[in-house]
């Protein structure tokens, strides 16, 4: 009887003394997996981004590339809109927004996106020495 009892009393203390395998193996490790962080977006830093060849490069691609209609010229003209983007650390262009837009120019809004999307490279923005990733706002003019 003896006996029988001191194997109930085993078998029933044994789920509360036994490990998690997966646990254990994981807590003996040295190794912690990295936890996954997507890149912070900055707003203000050292070195704000530049275009390549300075803000009259920048203007004149604008002028080059932006194209609205005779019929849009009375309506939208000599007015500004903004636009953000972010400047990736290799100098790519992304999440590209209209903040302020014209009113009665809805076309102009997709003419400034397309151009901002294909602009070539920028000079990354840099903190501490590092290239980072930075919000850029951008007023565009209609003149």
């Amino acid at each position: 009887m003896k006996l029988f009892a001191s194997l109930l009393f085993i078998a029933l203390s044994a789920p509360f003394a036994a490990q998690n395998p997966a646990q254990s193996a994981f807590s003996k490790s040295k190794v912690r997996p990295a936890p996954v962080r997507q890149a912070e977006i900055y707003k203000d830093i050292e070195e704000m981004p530049v275009f390549p060849g300075g803000p009259e490069a920048m203007q004149k691609y604008l002028s080059d590339h932006l194209s609205h209609p005779a019929s849009m010229r009375g309506a939208c003209s000599s007015r500004k809109l903004v636009a953000s983007f972010v400047v990736n650390e290799d100098g790519s262009i992304c999440q590209v927004e209209i903040l302020k837009s014209i009113n009665g120019c809805p076309d102009f809004d997709y003419e400034v996106i397309m151009a901002i999307k294909n602009m070539p490279k920028w000079i990354p923005g840099k903190l501490e020495g590092q290239n980072v990733r930075c919000y850029y706002k951008m007023p565009v003019y209609i003149s």
